[in-house]
């Protein structure tokens, strides 16, 4: 394991390091660093910033590697963040919703959303990465997005990223939306629900009814889905959806989108 003691540091400082590695005559970024240093031994860690186990001496600092970013694919297109919103339910199962937008003039598929957890202190401690409702986004379309997992460990912020390609354009299944509502039952459930019909000339053996929830400032604060039944949906042939919230703070409208494949 590579290893660097700093001793030209003075104490209670930030300091920040980028690692290089040499590949031949070359040499590449192969991390990134942060360490603190405390006035004394016997200073109390500074919050957040994560270094060697126990409080470094007084002028040398002790460096953990964070991993630099992967470089993009060359094809790769970056997808516009529209707004976002995270909510911690009663087990501690952190939601990250949000919606990105298509702004480049490709029909564009294969997209990843990755969202980077920092602590405190701005020290990257995980990510997670999850798709997009929509698969395949035309020119100024958006989509939704809905990430669940378990709340990290010292978690205060984050960022979100979502990458994309190029697709050939492709004709999409004619769900329609037939009708909607919206209501909130006697168990304090917020539900969307409706029904769509294949307006097509073939069959589709998988439909999907997505449901973004927008609050008052205009930005999404939930996102659900309900997979429909009976499948295949033939020509002609309706079926019902029920999308439910069990949080819904201050909603102001909803957006109901429909994908088949």
């Amino acid at each position: 394991e590579t290893a660097f003691v700093d001793d030209a540091v003075r104490g209670g400082a930030t300091y920040h390091y980028r690692v290089e590695g040499a590949d031949g005559e070359d040499t590449a970024v192969v991390g990134y660093a942060s360490a603190v240093t405390y006035p004394r031994p016997d200073a109390p860690p500074a919050a957040a910033i994560a270094s060697a186990a126990g409080s470094p001496p007084a002028g040398r600092a002790n460096v953990a590697i964070i991993p630099a970013p992967t470089p993009l694919p060359p094809d790769a297109l970056l997808l516009g963040l529209m707004s976002d919103a995270s909510y911690t339910d009663a087990f501690d199962t952190l939601y990250v919703v949000g919606e990105v937008r298509n702004d480049s003039n490709l029909d564009v598929g294969d997209i990843h959303v990755t969202v980077s957890f920092y602590d405190a202190a701005g020290t990257f401690i995980g990510e997670t990465t999850g798709r997009t409702m929509l698969k395949t986004l035309s020119p100024g379309e958006r989509s939704p997005f809905l990430l669940r997992l378990a709340r990290p460990v010292g978690m205060s912020n984050y960022s979100i990223k979502a990458v994309g390609r190029p697709v050939p354009s492709y004709l999409r299944p004619q769900i329609v939306l037939v009708e909607s509502r919206a209501f909130e039952d006697e168990a304090g459930f917020y539900h969307v629900a409706g029904t769509v019909k294949n307006t097509g000339s073939v069959s589709v053996p998988r439909v999907r009814v997505v449901v973004t929830l927008y609050g008052r400032d205009g930005g999404v604060v939930n996102v659900g889905f309900d997979d429909l039944s009976p499948v295949p949906l033939h020509p002609g042939e309706l079926a019902p959806f029920d999308v439910t919230f069990t949080y819904f703070p201050k909603i102001l409208r909803h957006a109901i989108a429909i994908t088949g494949e």
